[in-house]
């Protein structure tokens, strides 16, 4: 169960890190110090650092022609058109994407 958690946290954050590069957005403040640190997402890329995790540890159940949930992990678009309960990734807010708060009770 801990390693799900950190996945999905992981995932998340690789998630959120791609779409703030997606919007001219090139670093993230460290929520827990936030004068203190910032860690720079300029490199992260959705095919190479995300799907791999993904791919791995989600698609077996989110993805082929009926993924449950309706939530589709198979691409990049597929996961931002979110599922049957609406957007599961809030970019920029992990606190608010629903992707997080399963993981988070899970």
């Amino acid at each position: 169960m801990k390693k799900h958690i950190i996945f999905i946290l992981t995932v998340t954050f690789l998630v959120t890190a791609f779409l703030l590069i997606q919007n001219q957005t090139m670093s993230i403040v460290n929520a827990s110090q936030p004068s203190a640190q910032i860690v720079s997402v300029e490199n992260v890329s959705f095919s190479r650092d995300i799907y791999p995790l993904v791919e791995r540890r989600c698609v077996k159940c989110h993805g082929g022609k009926f993924p449950s949930e309706g939530l589709s992990m198979e691409s990049y678009q597929a996961l931002m058109q979110g599922s049957q309960n609406g957007v599961v990734i809030v970019a920029g807010d992990a606190n608010n994407s629903l992707l997080f708060e399963k993981v988070e009770k899970w």
